[in-house]
């Protein structure tokens, strides 16, 4: 009695929680209707305009929210599969034969479907909403199961929130994702594709700035994900920075100024901001310090000169107004992959908002991970697995958002103790699992970091030697790449053919000179 005299004040599903009715999950969700008729009898009109295929590309049945649309785009989309024809009269045979079309309204109903809108050639933007909505009810309906079960209070608090979060995740489901693909649709839209790419130029992965890397791989796989593991300390934060700011960099050839989301466990947005500076205005952090924030010179400074500083101030000052024009998106926080998939929705939102044509904006191409191991896994017995499936998840955050992962990780302890002080995918620290969700998987070599016992004439020599391994690729090469890099300056860049020349004491380039390279040392 308590609950009903509380029925006027007390929202309905904390109400279904308390009198614990037995009511389903969809008959929940119906207390919150969300659908758009004119967008469903939009994308309906348009099947009998021959629109059939584009509207299945974004939806299917199940996405439209009133019984009698679902079963008219069912039989639409059954029809245009057998080759036949699309119109009011085979629709209300197919409805006749399942025994609804009186039920839904006649023939006279049907045919009044044609002229619901004039704008069929918007099918798609139509039928994105339709798709969209279905998305948002199917969450409601299992975010008001998961209240249900949260005021009940029967299970272990942790293990309720774990769950709750892979419910919501799974319900935002794909409407295509459990339809078979037919090789001759392949075949036919790949020609299109194919010939589209010859006459406006071919499209390959996202081109990071470093000629070699996107030379061997043909750029970050759009859809996939890239594994990209070293050594602690050996500078993968570095390295993953690098190809954020050259995606988001206009300049870089090949696809430059495309918006970045970088998640980073380890900095913070003003330690990202002062690395972004000292990349691009070739300074190194502590002559950052002295001239733009007043740091103290230190007895073992060089002098700077007053041309010295305004020369770095001029160009910290460039550096900074690139930087300001540049579509990059700071995550800068320890994150789970509900977190993840929040900061891209955040960050494609504001590109709506800001685009000149709000209908055409520009969305994040690329996510960069900043590092796999220090994020929030999903509790389970094994590290490993857990790592394994944020991976797997990662991956399909890539081909959902239709952008490039680039996740950074740790290596192994033990790593390159093999002979040939090769690397392998096994080398990834913790699991075997995250090389397996990847497209590419790469490693970050500086031999410098294992001449413990060299002379510092000799490190010198090799400070800025780096290798980036290439040990996966699902649809490029495998091999090293040389690479120049500059810890003091937060960069990499291609080596120049000339630098590296007196390292080695043969003329194969690929690699240093036997001796030269150890291990790490942790």
């Amino acid at each position: 009695m308590e609950a009903r005299r509380m029925n006027t004040v007390v929202h309905p599903m904390r109400l279904a929680a308390i009198e614990a009715e037995p009511t389903t999950a969809l008959e929940r969700a119906q207390l919150v209707r969300t659908a758009d008729e004119n967008a469903e009898r939009a994308v309906l009109a348009a099947l009998f305009h021959g629109h059939v295929e584009d509207a299945a590309a974004v939806v299917d049945a199940r996405a439209f929210y009133w019984p009698a649309h679902q079963a008219v785009f069912r039989a639409a989309a059954d029809l245009a599969k057998g080759k036949q024809p699309v119109d009011a009269q085979t629709i209300a045979s197919a409805l006749d034969r399942a025994g609804t079309l009186a039920k839904f309204g006649g023939i006279e109903w049907v045919a009044g479907l044609r002229a619901a809108s004039p704008d069929v050639e918007n099918v798609k933007a139509h039928a994105k909403i339709v798709a969209s909505l279905y998305a948002q009810r199917r969450v409601v309906e299992v975010a008001m199961s998961i209240v249900t079960d949260g005021l009940a209070g029967r299970d272990d608090p942790g293990a309720f929130v774990d769950r709750s979060l892979q419910r919501i995740n799974a319900a935002v489901e794909r409407t295509r994702d459990t339809r078979i693909v037919q090789m001759t649709d392949v075949v036919r839209a790949r020609v299109a594709e194919w010939q589209r790419m010859r006459e406006h130029g071919y499209v390959g992965g996202l081109k990071t700035g470093i000629r070699g890397l996107d030379q061997k791989t043909d750029g970050l796989a759009i859809g996939g994900l890239t594994m990209l593991a070293a050594a602690t300390g050996a500078g993968k934060s570095v390295a993953g920075w690098t190809i954020a700011n050259n995606i988001a960099d206009a300049r870089t050839p090949g696809g430059g100024s495309q918006p970045v989301v970088y998640v980073s466990g380890e900095m913070d947005a003003n330690e990202l901001h002062d690395r972004g500076v000292c990349a691009r205005a070739k300074v190194s952090l502590r002559k950052l310090r002295r001239v733009c924030m007043g740091a103290a010179d230190e007895p073992e400074d060089a002098p700077l000169s007053r041309d010295d500083r305004g020369i770095i101030e001029r160009n910290v000052q460039i550096a900074q107004q690139e930087l300001d024009q540049a579509p990059i998106f700071l995550y800068p926080r320890v994150a789970d992959i509900q977190d993840i998939r929040g900061a891209l929705r955040d960050a494609n939102r504001t590109l709506v908002e800001n685009a000149a044509d709000p209908r055409n904006p520009a969305k994040v191409k690329l996510l960069v991970v900043d590092y796999l191991q220090m994020m929030r896994l999903a509790k389970s017995e094994r590290h490993d697995l857990a790592l394994g499936t944020f991976a797997n998840e990662l991956k399909e955050i890539a081909a959902e958002n239709k952008l490039a992962v680039v996740a950074l990780a740790q290596i192994n302890q033990g790593a390159k103790k093999r002979d040939g002080g090769a690397f392998a995918n096994e080398d990834l620290k913790h699991s075997t699992g995250m090389s397996d969700a990847a497209h590419t998987v790469a490693f970050l070599d500086r031999p410098v970091l294992g001449m413990g016992k060299s002379s510092e004439e000799e490190k010198k020599k090799w400070a800025h030697y780096a290798e980036i391994h290439i040990t996966k690729g699902r649809s490029h090469a495998h091999g090293r790449i040389q690479i120049f890099f500059d810890g003091a300056r937060f960069t990499m860049r291609d080596a120049k053919p000339y630098e590296f020349q007196g390292l080695f004491q043969d003329d194969d380039s690929s690699r240093p000179a036997p001796g030269k390279r150890r291990g790490y040392n942790g």
